[in-house]
């Protein structure tokens, strides 16, 4: 069975305020995939929609971190994709949607059929009807072996698609790890001679051991509070500057939300020989300081140094949107019919902080939700649809938020 390898394009049709958005994950001129993504855009224009559409993208079959209306069963998602043999597409229903997947081969580029999907753009049987002719027999393909993904919002974790679960476990699972790697550094034949607590010493010290690397990395963020950590206090293992410590859970949830997914990503790479994998991250800069924001995708990268794991972002926040270039950098902006378009950041790379918020965040008279009555009333349709429909409570959020905002004009 061919295995996918790379999402190269995703396009979404009819689905929700999306007639129809494409993104390329594909670059023009290296013909690389992107290491990085970043959607940018108003409450409520679908980014965490399009992040969980990516998410899922990663491998169709598994879990999704939606679970949309059931009037959204004619939405088309379409992806291309990289294999160990040619090139294909699948063709699936929304997040969460159940139904068929459709494996097409390329030539439907070169349809006439293909130019008529932005004039025209249809649902999942329609789509079915029109380029019939490019279906391909077989299972449809998996996810190479080692493609790991990971997502991260508000209130939700999840690596491979199963809840990673609070700091207890994850402390937990990681010092049994850490108990074994040290029993069999103790056994090496240069520590036989050596007392218990010189090997301790020795082993915190030098050993490439996850919960050694990552005390460090928490205590350099925290390090403007004077905070460090000591995981051999696992009930209290934060440490104060006058020399108390509180357990875990005694953290801000923001401050929380920050280093418990550092750390799981940290630990899911952290001395294996993966090579491949995605990671998401809805909003992660939310409660954090301007000083957090900043350098915390680097931050994220540097993890993923060694690896081939691009990292997808939807954020409100200019720190955060100013540590990816332009080109990676997307807009989701209102036509005047409420319907959602993509275009790359306007703020060209290296601009100062200044410049992509205006350029990139500050509405545009001509690029704003709907100004006549007609426009209006049918976004205002789509919102109260959108709020009936969803389960995720950051996305709700913003929606009553657009609405609310859409009343007091």
């Amino acid at each position: 069975m061919a295995e996918l390898h790379h999402l190269q394009r995703l396009v979404l049709f009819r689905y929700r305020q999306f007639a129809h958005a494409g993104i390329d994950l594909t670059d023009p001129e290296t013909k690389t995939i992107l290491p990085d993504l970043c959607l940018i855009g108003p409450n409520g224009s679908g980014k965490s929609t399009l992040l969980a559409e990516l998410y899922q993208s990663m491998d169709p079959a598994g879990a999704p971190v939606t679970t949309p209306g059931e009037n959204l069963a004619d939405a088309l998602v379409l992806a291309r994709y990289s294999t160990d043999g040619d090139d294909i597409y699948l063709a699936r229903h929304a997040a969460g949607v159940a139904g068929d997947t459709l494996v097409l081969s390329t030539e439907i580029e070169q349809s006439d059929q293909w130019e008529t999907l932005t004039t025209s753009p249809p649902g999942f049987e329609e789509f079915r009807s029109r380029f019939s002719d490019y279906l391909l027999e077989g299972p449809v393909p998996s996810p190479a072996p080692g493609n790991r993904r990971a997502w991260f919002s508000p209130g939700l974790s999840l690596l491979d698609g199963v809840e990673t679960g609070d700091f207890a476990a994850f402390l937990e699972r990681h010092l049994e790890a850490r108990e074994s790697h040290f029993h069999r550094y103790l056994k090496q034949p240069e520590n036989r001679d050596k007392t218990v607590a010189e090997v301790e010493r020795e082993f915190e010290s030098g050993s490439p051991y996850l919960l050694t690397a990552l005390k460090g990395v928490w205590a350099s963020l925290m390090a403007p509070c004077g905070i460090r950590f000591d995981f051999a206090q696992a009930s209290a293992p934060v440490l104060l500057p006058g020399g108390g410590s509180l357990a875990f859970d005694a953290l801000s949830p923001a401050i929380q939300g920050l280093l418990l997914p550092l750390g799981q990503v940290y630990g899911q790479y952290f001395g294996s020989d993966l090579r491949s994998g995605s990671l998401f991250l809805d909003t992660p800069e939310e409660g954090l300081s301007p000083q957090l924001r900043t350098g915390l995708i680097d931050l994220y990268r540097s993890f993923l140094l060694t690896q081939k794991a691009p990292i997808f972002v939807a954020t409100h926040c200019p720190l955060i949107a100013a540590q990816f270039p332009s080109p990676r950098r997307l807009r989701l902006t209102f036509a005047a019919d409420g319907s959602v378009t993509l275009a790359k950041g306007d703020a060209a790379s290296g601009s100062d902080l200044n410049h992509i918020l205006k350029s990139d965040f500050e509405p545009d008279p001509q690029r704003t939700a709907p100004r006549n009555s007609e426009a209006r009333n049918s976004r205002y349709t789509q919102l109260k649809r959108a709020i009936q429909e969803s389960e995720n409570q950051d996305e709700l959020a913003d929606l009553v938020d657009e609405i609310i905002t859409m009343r007091k004009r």
